[in-house]
C-alpha cells in the first residue's frame, strides 16, 4: 500500500545521500523533506523498481534454514534476479541468528540490499550491524521460550492425564 511505497522511497533516497555522505533525512536538501512533494516524486518516478517475486514460506518455521520460498530467495540472490529485498523484520527471516547473518551475507555478496520494513533506520554501518544482530538474538531467545512453554505445559497436560498431541493419524 501507500506506507510500504513511502517506505521505499525513503530507503531509496537514503541510499542515495547516504552515498554522498550526508547521514540521516535532516542533511538532505530541503526540497527531499516532504514527502509529498516535487522533487520526491520525481526521485522515485527515476528510481521506480519492478516486483520480481515473492518469498514467502507460509507454514515454515524460522528456525529453520531450509525453507521452499527462502532457497529460492537465496538462489535468485545468487543469480542477481533482483536489486533489493523488502524483508518485514529480521525475526521474519531468521529465528537463527547464524542463520541470519548466512542470508545476510549471501545478499551482501551479490550486492542485494536487504530492506526491513520494521528498521527504518537500518543501514549497514556498526550502529545497523548491532541492531539486527540484537534483534536477531532476541527472535532466537523468543523462539526458545516459546518451544520451552510448549514443552512444559505438554508435560503438566500429560500429568493431569490429558492425551497431548496433534490429530489422530487415523
Amino acid at each position: 500500500g501507500e506506507g510500504l511505497r513511502r517506505h521505499a522511497v525513503f530507503d531509496a533516497l537514503d541510499v542515495h545521500f547516504r552515498s554522498e555522505g550526508r547521514r540521516g533525512w535532516r542533511e538532505w536538501p530541503a526540497k527531499y523533506h516532504d514527502p509529498d512533494g516535487k522533487a520526491v516524486r520525481h526521485f522515485a518516478k527515476e528510481q521506480a523498481h519492478s516486483l520480481v517475486d515473492e518469498y514467502v514460506d507460509d507454514g515454515f518455521s524460522g528456525e529453520l534454514l531450509a525453507r521452499p520460498a527462502l532457497d529460492r530467495l537465496r538462489d535468485d540472490a545468487k543469480k542477481k534476479t533482483f536489486e533489493g529485498v523488502l524483508i518485514y523484520s529480521p525475526d521474519r527471516l531468521a529465528r537463527d541468528l547464524v542463520y541470519q547473518g548466512v542470508v545476510l551475507n549471501e545478499l551482501k555478496r551479490a550486492d542485494i540490499k536487504p530492506i526491513f520494513l520494521s528498521l527504518p533506520s537500518a543501514d549497514d554501518g556498526p550502529f545497523g550491524r548491532l541492531q539486527l544482530n540484537i534483534l536477531g538474538s532476541f527472535a532466537e531467545f523468543e523462539k526458545a521460550l516459546i518451544l520451552e512453554r510448549t514443552r512444559r505445559g505438554r508435560l503438566h497436560k500429560a500429568g493431569r492425564g490429558v492425551v497431548v498431541g496433534g490429530q489422530a493419524l487415523y
